[in-house]
């Protein structure tokens, strides 16, 4: 009671501090009340000073204003599990340059994959040449020429997709191939930009044939159309492996990847034991 008169004088609540008279500091932390307020149930219990807060918030009640505290311990997995369906909405909304970022990436990665298999240090000056030349005509032409060919050809009916896989391997694979030894050449900076394509443009193309018919059956006849070029690209990475040895190394034929695979091999099996 005499607690209650106190406040209710005026004198006395001109003595209170500036946070109490603006009516926060009375009340469950002012007098140290560890709980719910309103008249509720406290979870906690009664003690003296302003510490009961963090005790009455483990009770596991929020207090009117504050957010209820939650487990840090799902945060990476929802993060984790949210990049998917963040990327499909990306997809569908920006799928031109969602598709053109996703087919560099692996575009590049092909050849990243490719220097690793032949051994020595990175160069990652070769992979910025091969990611220009992705970004600037690969990625751009996949998109462009597929949308085209839907157009063209609607549908998943057999004949239609069998009809954009011939018309896919008579113009866009030709094209593709001369483009990526032409670009390489200059932005190589060799003095005939042609001699790589004159020299193995029929070897690469002829294994290509061996490779995109399939990879292009399927893209026409599962994937939605929105996820071609990105699907392309996946399918470009094991390509661009092979199109970037073939560039450097080779003529453009397996059997010329498949010999130096080989022989890499057998030179590292006949390699003693470092003591």
């Amino acid at each position: 009671m005499e607690m209650d008169h106190a406040f209710r004088g005026p004198a006395t609540f001109q003595r209170l501090s500036p946070t109490m008279a603006s009516g926060q500091g009375i009340g469950r932390r002012g007098l140290g009340v560890r709980g719910a307020p309103n008249g509720s149930r406290a979870s906690g219990k009664t003690g003296a000073g302003g510490g009961g807060g963090a005790e009455g918030r483990a009770g596991g009640r929020a207090w009117p204003g504050e957010r209820a505290p939650r487990s840090l311990a799902g945060a990476p997995r929802a993060g984790m599990a949210g990049w998917w369906p963040a990327l499909l909405r990306a997809a569908r909304r920006y799928p031109w340059p969602t598709n053109v970022l996703l087919y560099a990436a692996l575009f590049s990665a092909g050849d990243a994959l490719q220097q690793r298999l032949r051994g020595g240090p990175a160069d990652w000056q070769q992979t910025r040449r091969v990611a220009t030349v992705a970004v600037t005509f690969h990625a751009n032409f996949n998109y462009v020429w597929l949308r085209l060919l839907e157009r063209a050809l609607p549908g998943r009916a057999p004949r239609t997709v069998l009809a954009k896989v011939l018309c896919d391997q008579a113009i866009g694979g030709p094209v593709a191939v001369s483009a990526f030894y032409a670009g390489m050449s200059i932005l190589q900076e060799k003095d005939d930009i042609f001699l790589d394509l004159k020299q193995k443009f029929w070897n690469t193309y002829k294994s290509g044939l061996m490779y995109w018919p399939l990879a292009q059956l399927t893209n026409f006849g599962l994937v939605p159309v929105h996820w071609r070029t990105a699907y392309t690209g996946l399918c470009a990475f094991l390509w661009a492996t092979f199109l970037c040895f073939s560039q450097q190394s080779g003529d453009g034929t397996f059997q010329s990847a498949f010999a130096f695979l080989h022989v890499k091999e057998a030179s590292v099996l006949e390699r003693p034991p470092e003591k």
